[in-house]
């Protein structure tokens, strides 16, 4: 008995926004893999069913799941054919990022010898027996208990003013250790949704062979979408979308399989010196990041093992440490920028593939 995947892929694709599609035969063979799931994440998944709109001639069937976990996400492992955008939901951000919506005007009856906005006899600004700018009983410049003059805090009578004070979402994160127990787990807060997958198609066998699921039991900041583990088989088409809640927050994209991948800019850290960002294409499978932003990290590895490729296109990217790139294979890596400046450059390339660093200034 054969054991993996057998696909004849024959590519079908709109060009649209969403729209891109591949068509496949799948036959996954069982294999024996001892799973265990990790309890930091949460997966609510619904049954096939048509979507509320209907989005193409050939995604009839809607898959959905909603991820939740007490940690943030930093890994993907996207193991599914057809093509995967991960990209940002505005529907899913915080209330103080969504976007304002004004309340729309009402008219107000007028009345005769009445002009709105004004009460006779009242000065507007001015409250009778009150000095503008001037406490009763408080000396200006002065704070009780010490002094904040030349402090270098940012807290002071001006700032404070009209001033809305924000907490950042990674001052609230706690860090979870491996050595915690589960008495400790459960104190660590609560569960929150990190990511919505929606998976179109017109095949329910298709669409129910795949599975998202924690992507080691031994840590806790990522998951996998991927074909399940048993005897199945379907044909159809697929597309798969991954809207995140975060912005920026991932750190390692790895993909084992032979359709593309499309991440949005602002799904991916960039802006963290401290931060190792890792891209790992497995297969003939394609992987694109396009970027308006610069890119600042502590190091950056793209690992190339088949005949796919990992086109990055960043304006300048400025590393700490290393960049590394590694092809076994035919594969292609390529980083299209206008600097790179980095302490170390590494390469290693196996096979008849190619490395390309399209850049105007690097500095090594």
């Amino acid at each position: 008995m054969e054991v993996g995947p057998k696909l004849r892929i024959f590519i079908w694709s709109l060009w649209s926004s969403a729209a891109i599609v591949m068509k496949l035969s799948a036959c996954v063979a069982a294999m024996a893999l001892a799973f265990g799931a990790a309890h930091a994440w949460t997966f609510d998944v619904s049954d096939v069913t048509p979507p509320e709109d209907i989005v193409g001639e050939h995604q009839p069937l809607q898959r959905s799941w909603i991820v939740s976990s007490f940690a943030q996400l930093e890994q993907l492992y996207l193991a599914v054919p057809g093509r995967v955008f991960v990209e940002l939901d505005p529907s899913l951000l915080p209330a103080t990022e969504a976007p304002e919506t004004e309340a729309p005007a009402t008219e107000v009856p007028e009345t005769p010898g009445v002009v709105p906005g004004v009460t006779p006899g009242v000065v507007p600004g001015l409250t009778p027996g009150v000095v503008p700018g001037v406490i009763p009983g408080v000396l200006p410049g002065f704070v009780p208990g010490g002094s904040l003059s030349g402090s270098g805090s940012r807290w002071n009578d001006s700032s404070l003013a009209d001033e809305t004070i924000e907490i950042p979402t990674m001052m609230l994160r706690k860090r979870h250790h491996r050595r915690e127990d589960e008495d400790e787990d459960k104190s660590k807060g609560e569960e929150t949704v990190v990511a919505k997958i929606v998976v179109t198609g017109n095949s329910t066998d298709l669409l129910n062979m795949i599975e998202a699921a924690p992507l080691s039991p031994r840590r806790n900041d990522g998951f996998k979408l991927h074909l399940k583990n048993e005897d199945a088989f379907g044909e159809g088409y697929v597309l798969t979308q991954i809207y995140l809640f975060d912005k920026n927050m991932l750190r390692r994209v790895t993909t084992a399989f032979s359709g593309d991948v499309v991440l949005n800019d602002d799904v991916v850290v960039l802006d963290n010196a401290e931060a190792d960002v890792k891209f790992a294409c497995v297969g003939d499978g394609n992987l694109f990041l396009k970027s308006s932003s610069n890119a600042t990290l502590g190091s950056l590895e793209v690992e190339m093992t088949g005949s796919g490729l990992a086109q990055l296109e960043i304006p300048s990217v400025n590393l700490e440490g290393n960049l590394k790139v590694e092809v076994a294979g035919s594969g292609v890596v390529a980083l299209v920028t206008d600097t790179v400046e980095a302490d170390q450059v590494k390469t290693t390339l196996s096979g008849s593939g190619d490395i390309v660093v399209d850049t105007s200034d690097l500095t090594a």
